[in-house]
């Protein structure tokens, strides 16, 4: 299975890409900072930066996928 996930840095979605480590799944990042997902998620099977104010991400980088768990966005406890 191969999975993308968005959010993969946040509270939450760093524990989801544990789970999928300790479950054996292959999964693609897909954040705004390579850099950082690099440093923080480093056995994610690829990155893929996906600038907002940009094109989105080349869809031949997306084939294959079986899923996409999509975790971005603001943190609720912050407001």
């Amino acid at each position: 299975m191969r999975i993308a996930v968005t959010g993969a840095t946040g509270f939450i979605g760093s524990r989801l890409i544990q789970r999928l480590d300790r479950d054996g799944i292959e999964y693609v990042v897909i954040t705004r900072n390579a850099d950082r997902a690099r440093s923080r998620v480093p056995r994610a099977s690829d990155l893929i930066e996906w600038r907002l104010s940009g094109p989105g991400p080349d869809p031949d980088r997306l084939e294959g996928l079986d899923g996409v768990i999509h975790m971005a966005g603001e943190p609720v406890a912050q407001r």
